[in-house]
């Protein structure tokens, strides 16, 4: 029997960023953590609205979101610190990583509402008729 999947759930946090940055942007980011705080609840948020809903933790902080989806929201997150700090720059590899980021959790998203599809309660009718038992109606037994 296949059983539902559960997620490992953990809180996204400013220093998690560090991996997918360099140097001149972790400089550039030191004195701006409240901008951060804010854009990764946002990020959170937008991923934890598209997972089922019976598999979301209770109670729920605003910077929780699935350990699958770790690297991707770190990606989303340095896309939209783009807008609010131009002076950060992206490479071109973190505008591919966003966008990779989107695709992935894309397809994340679609295996697990598939999943979730399949352990939703549901009423099926049964219909029964009684009849006798003879040789022909066991067919093999």
């Amino acid at each position: 029997m296949i059983q539902p999947i559960t997620l490992q759930w953990i809180q996204l946090k400013p220093n998690d960023l560090s991996d997918y940055l360099i140097e001149e942007q972790l400089s550039a980011l030191t004195p701006k953590e409240t901008i951060l705080q804010g854009i990764i609840a946002d990020v959170c948020a937008y991923i934890r609205q598209r997972i089922p809903s019976a598999w979301l933790p209770n109670p729920i902080k605003a910077n929780h979101l699935p350990d699958a989806c770790k690297q991707a929201a770190c990606h989303l997150v340095i896309e939209v610190l783009q807008t609010r700090m131009p002076e950060l720059m992206a490479s071109e590899d973190q505008v591919r990583a966003a966008d990779q980021a989107r695709k992935t959790l894309d397809a994340l998203f679609t295996d697990w509402n598939t999943q979730a599809k399949r352990w939703e309660p549901r009423i099926e009718a049964v219909d029964h008729r009684e009849h006798d038992v003879k040789q022909s109606t066991l067919k093999g037994l």
